[in-house]
């Protein structure tokens, strides 16, 4: 009878867990459907896990990449996208133009902080120019699922990606939002400007 009632349980739980979405496909979802991605039907997708204390969870992450025939055209990509961001509801915060054109944003939606890292850059070799969108969004086990309750500044559009004729310094605050979480253990702190 223990058996019985023991693998009626194990189906039943079986068939329970993909009929709700949890919290972390539904911030992937969130992600999924901005507006930054109208461009890209099928984008890279991780969802974010737990395995243990031990560990820092991994964070919701979303990908999209760009390309153009032309190895000229990363700060224009970059500089587009931008603007569609700020379009969107996100808060450009950071943007640079040393190695690669970047810029970070944030919104927040329902208490929880999505982060859209920009990184376009000119593949001479290949004669293109690529420009890669990664949406990261903080995995439901982590202590706070706002990353950013210190609302950094927006950065204007004088920046050195959207304005052509500025210095290539950065612009900004530049808080890194990893793909990881914090450390629970509280061993491993984050270095500086990094969440």
């Amino acid at each position: 009878m223990r058996l019985a009632a023991g693998l009626a349980l194990l189906v039943l739980l079986a068939g329970c867990t993909g009929s709700t979405p949890s919290a972390d496909q539904a911030r992937v979802d969130v992600m999924k459907a901005d507006s930054i991605l109208a461009h890209d039907k099928d984008p890279s997708v991780t969802l974010g896990s737990y395995r243990n204390d031990n560990f820092p969870p991994r964070r919701n992450d979303v990908v999209s990449t760009l390309e153009s025939a032309s190895a000229a055209d990363a700060r224009r990509l970059t500089a587009d996208t931008m603007r569609l961001a700020r379009a969107g509801g996100w808060t450009i915060f950071y943007a640079n133009c040393y190695a690669a054109f970047e810029a970070f944003a944030y919104k927040v939606a329902d208490g929880v902080s999505y982060h859209l890292l920009l990184d376009g850059r000119a593949l001479t070799e290949n004669g293109i120019s690529r420009l890669t969108l990664n949406l990261i969004a903080p995995q439901s086990r982590e202590p706070v699922s706002d990353l950013v309750p210190d609302r950094p500044r927006a950065v204007d559009t004088t920046n050195c990606i959207e304005s052509a004729g500025s210095a290539a310094g950065p612009s900004g605050t530049k808080i890194v939002i990893d793909r990881e979480g914090p450390d629970p253990s509280g061993k491993q702190p984050k270095p500086p400007g990094h969440r």
